[in-house]
Parts: C-alpha cells; sequence; structure tokens
C-alpha cells in the first residue's frame, strides 16, 4: 500500500515543481519586491565591525557587537545619506564628510540579561568599558545613549536587533596616531568577567580588512595569556 502512496505522489511532486518557477513569476508581478542598491559588492563596513558573546556554561552573560565609528565609516554614511536623499556629490563632499577630530568613536549594542545593561562613567555602572592599544589603556571621555539612524542599522546587519541597548563611546584618541602593527581591543568588564573585541594592524598602520566571524566566549576561557588576540575578539 505504501508503495502505490509513494507512486502517486512522485508525479504530482513533478507537475508542482515544473510549476514553481511560473509562481515566482506571478508572485514578482503581485507583490513588488524592494530593490536592493549595492547588492553586487560587499559592504566594506563589516571589516569594522566585531562582535562576542559571553556565556557561563549555557547561560547567557552578555552580547556585544561593536562598531568603530572610523573616518572611513563615516565617509560611508555620508556617501549613503547623499545618495538616499539625492544630494549632489560635490556638495555631499564639501558639506557632509566629517572626520573624528581627534577621538575615537564606538558604536555599541549590547544585551546582559542578568548584569544591568548600562555603559556609563559612575562605579554604579553594570558593565565598564576600555581601550587597550599594544597594552596601553585608555578611558573614555564621554558614554551616551545612542540613536541609530538607518543606515547605520544596516552597517550592523544582522547583529542589530530592537532590545539591543545602544551606546556611544568616545575616547581621546587621533585615528592617525594609532602604531603600525598594533592590535586595538575594546574591553567590557565587571568585577569578575571581562570580554573584548579586537581590530588589527598591518606594517603600515592600515585596518586589517577581514570579515569578523562570531566568537563566542565561555567564563573559562577567561583570562589567558594577555599576548593572544584574534582580529575577531578576544577574551582577557
Amino acid at each position: 500500500m505504501k508503495q502505490y502512496k509513494i507512486i502517486l505522489i512522485f508525479p504530482l511532486l513533478i507537475l508542482f515543481f515544473s510549476g514553481c518557477t511560473r509562481y515566482m513569476y506571478w508572485l514578482e508581478d503581485v507583490f513588488h519586491q524592494a530593490k536592493h542598491t549595492h547588492q553586487d559588492s560587499p559592504d566594506p563596513i563589516s571589516f569594522y565591525v566585531r562582535c562576542a558573546r559571553l556565556y557561563d556554561h549555557f547561560t547567557t552573560v552578555g552580547h556585544f557587537d561593536v562598531l568603530w565609528y572610523a573616518d572611513e565609516v563615516r565617509h560611508r554614511y555620508d556617501t549613503l545619506l547623499a545618495e538616499q536623499h539625492c544630494y549632489d556629490s560635490l556638495h555631499s563632499h564639501d558639506q557632509k564628510i566629517r572626520r573624528n577630530n581627534g577621538a575615537l568613536t564606538f558604536f555599541i549594542l549590547m544585551f546582559s540579561p542578568h548584569i544591568p545593561c548600562d555603559l556609563h562613567l559612575s562605579d554604579r555602572s553594570g558593565w565598564s568599558v576600555c581601550l587597550e592599544i599594544n597594552n596601553k589603556v585608555y578611558y573614555p571621555r564621554e558614554i551616551k545613549k545612542l540613536k541609530l539612524t538607518h543606515i547605520h542599522r544596516c552597517f550592523f546587519g544582522r547583529h542589530y536587533r530592537h532590545f539591543k541597548k545602544r551606546f556611544e563611546i568616545i575616547f581621546d584618541l587621533d585615528e592617525s596616531k594609532i602604531p603600525p602593527n598594533a592590535q586595538m581591543k575594546l574591553c567590557f568588564n565587571t568585577a569578575d568577567k571581562s570580554t573584548c573585541v579586537c581590530w588589527e594592524f598591518d606594517n603600515s598602520g592600515h585596518l586589517i580588512l577581514e570579515p569578523c566571524p562570531l566568537r563566542d566566549v565561555l567564563l573559562y576561557d577567561l583570562y589567558p595569556d594577555p599576548s593572544t588576540c584574534s582580529s575577531c575578539g578576544s577574551s582577557r
């Protein structure tokens, strides 16, 4: 009996799949799909995004998605903004392009279900943050809540979620002062937990443009050899 059912189902499947193309054309005609711009070229902004997930066994301690808002990212933002609003390209270059002006800026998406999910400069902050460049530590000048535009959300890509808290962190350090072969780490700390995301630079002082895979950090991985650091983040 089962053999007869399989024999009957098989030609039905053939008829169904043979008509799939026709159904797809019909769906495209009825439900007009939005056109994606710049889909043929990889987005260079993804090289500036770093992510880390911190776990205690099966318990989530924190999710951290960081966009280094470097001059290249600012330039890309202004270019996309000009295209969206049909600005003149020359006007966009003269009026819209902004620089960091002696500061390093980071955009943070953060989720921490069991520790207060906040970042500020007082001692009551659930998490603290610092910047390390070749083992030299810098502390933030300013931390403030962030309202992301749609373009900023696109920069984060699939990492953006509406429930994540958003912060902007500014350090008093000029981007041009980052030395060659440097390792730049942005570290998130509590009294007993820590994780970092990392960017690495080549001999010329340029960012190594490598996509950053998501890295999971377990608590028993904490505080390894501080000389180790990967392009997609490390714990310390």
